[in-house]
């Protein structure tokens, strides 16, 4: 009988093999060599989100590439597992059944953290134990702690956007008289926590003429004077404060919007920007997140003259993202949002390290689902076509995908 050559990456098995033997034997060696985990909520999520389900779409995309990638259980056992260099217990897809491996600590080289299982609300025991060992045992992140806590934490992200000289809106600590500064500068100010997110449990506080007007989740209370204004503030937000100037935007119908472009490494290690969408808040709220009732557009059919707003988003945006590689070390995914004041001003607002899918809205239209040209800023203007945007979106999806799972084989590849 013919002995058969079969070669997968730089591995061989000279052995005629079944398609079952060559998936185990595949698996095996892989399981050897280099690993790349992923952390994410326990719980299964939906597609594009948290949990099981989004481990699986960029697993997918890993056995394309030839990368062992694995989301790891988190758990106390795993964190001593990696203190003292034993075997982790995690789950493997091989494109047909989502299956529990071990694997041994060592083997892991990379991880991809797509997780808020650093913020107090979503706070798992063994997360922090988990990331320490990781990390004492020299494991490269695709967002290292440093470049999560930094864009976490509103007022660390302000001093990196001072360093690296980027517009954003004034931001302090939260007091009294540096609240009632603001407000009588700019008319409208933001008071919220300082690890907020998704602008839950934010306040807005907006100066009427003959009073002022408190603004919390569309839900708007109104008051005579200023200071008791304050207290409803004080009393509605938790956490630590930091009160932040309003910027004037041209509205659409009253509602706030704001762009949300993502940043990734790519396989190279090189900076993109796969993504940028508008995020158009629900009437009477103050925040633009979809997740809270907005929608979400294609930017080119929003606003006008796009093409040269994306340039200056681009510009920015790498330049937040090199002076947080210079801060924290290993960044391979970062979302930035964006306001464009009345005088057609780029503003960044903030930075996220994990940032949300917008799963609905992009996912339907790379699937070709209905596009709505009302949703606009633009009057007349070269607007794309339908056909034009389904494969935009269809390429931006795809990428956003798989540029943390290229990116994890890049730093695996580099050790």
């Amino acid at each position: 009988m013919s002995i058969k050559l079969f070669r997968i990456g730089i591995f061989k098995y000279e052995k005629p093999l079944s398609n079952n033997d060559k998936e185990v034997w595949y698996t095996m060696k892989l399981k050897q060599a280099n690993v790349a985990g992923m952390i994410t909520h326990q719980k299964d999520g939906y597609v594009g989100g948290y949990g099981t389900e989004t481990y699986k779409e960029k697993a997918e995309h890993a056995r394309e590439i030839g990368l062992y990638f694995v989301k790891i259980d988190l758990t106390e056992e795993n964190a001593r597992q990696i203190r003292e260099g034993g075997n982790v217990t995690a789950k493997h897809w091989d494109g047909r059944t989502l299956s529990d491996v071990t694997i041994p600590a060592r083997n892991i080289k990379a991880i991809y953290d797509f997780s808020e299982l650093d913020m107090p609300e979503y706070k798992d025991p063994a997360y922090d134990g988990i990331i320490s060992a990781l990390t004492n045992n020299g494991v490269r992140f695709v967002n290292g702690p440093k470049a999560k806590q930094i864009g976490n934490d509103k007022q660390l992200s302000q001093e990196l956007f001072e360093e690296v000289g980027v517009r954003t809106p004034i931001t302090m600590q939260y007091n009294r008289e540096n609240a009632k500064a603001l407000l009588h500068e700019s008319g409208f100010i933001f008071i919220k926590d300082i690890e907020g997110v998704m602008g839950n449990g934010q306040v807005t506080i907006l100066s009427t003429g003959n009073g002022f007007m408190a603004n919390v989740d569309g839900t708007k209370t109104g008051f005579r004077d200023v200071g008791s204004a304050l207290d409803f503030a004080e009393e509605s937000v938790q956490g630590r404060l930091i009160v932040q100037e309003g910027i004037v935007i041209p509205r659409l119908d009253g509602r706030v919007w704001d762009f949300r472009a993502i940043f990734q490494k790519d396989g190279s290690g090189n900076t993109v920007m796969p993504l940028v969408l508008v995020r158009i808040g629900a009437i009477g709220r103050d925040q633009s997140n979809i997740d809270k009732g907005g929608e979400g557009q294609d930017p080119y059919i929003f606003y006008p003259n796009f093409s040269t707003a994306r340039c200056e988003i681009e510009e920015i945006g790498m330049k937040v993202f090199k002076g947080l590689e210079r801060k924290a070390g290993d960044v391979g995914e970062i979302g930035m949002d964006f306001l464009a004041s009345t005088k057609g001003e780029l503003i960044l607002i903030e930075i996220n390290p994990t940032p949300g899918y917008t799963a609905g809205y992009i996912r339907d239209l790379s699937n070709g689902g209905p596009v709505n040209f009302e949703l606009t800023l633009q009057r007349g203007g070269n607007m794309p076509t339908e056909e034009e945007i389904h494969r935009n979106w269809a390429v931006s999806m795809r990428d956003r995908i798989r540029n943390p799972v290229s990116y994890s084989k890049h730093i695996v590849e580099s050790e």
